[in-house]
């Protein structure tokens, strides 16, 4: 197993059980004492991106409190547009090596032209971003060597919920969330057979990822790293959307992945056995299948872990990354070296 990215991948487990201890030895928290009582405004870059639309959903879920999640130049660029207040807002800015030009500019201009207080999210405890930050959540243990962010995402949203459920008092979910790295152990090893066999198929050329809620997040990170490791055609839709216009191109060469929630299930299985009658391939990924699951999915991973929504996505992306790194392995790719990318993005 020379692949760093794979390494990473697998790594998660340990890593997680690390990030828990952390959490309790440093009692983070996302309303740090002092903080102003409005919602949160959670900004990246890509995959940080990504990870603030699902920190955004999650903290919304959890806390009963508003939240929204917006790309790092959105912040700075066009923040009047983007209905960014000052009153009573907290900003969390996330970047894995806390040197994302965009982001360390986001976190300036937040705090020193629209006194917003920022939590800065990273693995950098000495980075500009860290300097640029009230408060900070650090993360040493989600720092990679590979390009893509695999074991960063995954860590730093697991340390936001964590930090989301001791605000909120959620004994319960933290208790929970800590018992995710047994889980992810079984899992990947479970879904490693599924994720080889789907990324040896050479007949599949478009990969559809769809989710909602606190699972659209999930399905854009899912879709990026597909693009990134294995230089596919990849797309990602919140899951009723994929009916109006995107299912034009759906077809036998279509894999189209399904992230099912709670709430929206009933619905999600409708859109699955539709994808089903255009002729594209499924993949599903709940926590429990039943029959119309089972008769729809052409690829199935069931959890089977009785877990929040919140937990079931942090299950789920090692799973999904490893579809991406197998799918690139097919093509005779190396996911370390992806075309065009370096780890951190610097203007």
């Amino acid at each position: 197993m020379d692949s760093l990215t794979l390494q990473e991948i697998l790594s998660q487990p340990e890593t997680w059980k690390k990030v828990v201890q952390r959490a309790a030895q440093e009692k983070w928290e996302l309303r740090p004492a002092g903080s102003p009582p409005g919602p949160l405004l959670f900004v990246g870059c890509g995959t940080s991106y990504y990870l603030a639309q699902s920190a955004a959903a999650g903290y919304t879920r959890i806390s009963k409190c508003s939240s929204q999640a917006l790309p790092s130049s959105e912040a700075f660029l066009l923040a009047s547009a983007a209905a960014v207040s000052s009153a009573k807002l907290l900003a969390v800015a996330i970047s894995r090596s806390g040197t994302t030009t965009e982001t360390v500019w986001a976190a300036s201009h937040l705090r020193r032209n629209l006194q917003v207080p920022v939590v800065a999210v990273t693995s950098g405890a000495d980075s500009a971003l860290a300097h640029e930050s009230d408060w900070r959540i650090i993360i040493p243990e989600a720092q990679e060597k590979s390009v893509v962010m695999t074991r960063s995402f995954t860590s730093q949203l697991l340390a936001l919920y964590l930090a989301a459920a001791a605000a909120a008092r959620d004994r319960a979910l933290i208790d929970q969330l800590a018992a995710l790295p047994e889980h992810a152990a079984r899992l990947l090893n479970d879904a490693a057979p599924m994720a080889r066999a789907v990324g040896a198929d050479a007949s599949l050329d478009h990969l559809v990822f769809l989710g909602q809620g606190i699972f659209y997040g999930a399905a854009n990170e899912a879709m990026l790293k597909t693009k990134e490791m294995s230089l596919s055609f990849s797309e990602a839709y919140h899951t009723l959307e994929y009916r109006h216009g995107p299912m034009s191109i759906a077809g036998a060469g279509t894999l189209i992945t399904f992230l099912i929630s709670d709430a929206g299930r009933e619905q999600e299985l409708r859109v699955l056995a539709d994808m089903k009658k255009l002729g594209a391939r499924t993949l599903v990924l709940c926590d429990v299948a039943d029959e119309q699951i089972r008769r729809h999915a052409d690829h199935l991973l069931a959890l089977g872990v009785g877990l929040p929504e919140e937990a079931r996505l942090l299950l789920s992306m090692p799973l999904l990354q490893l579809l991406a790194y197998h799918r690139a392995v097919g093509k005779n790719l190396n996911p370390d070296a992806p075309r065009h990318l370096s780890q951190v993005v610097t203007l």
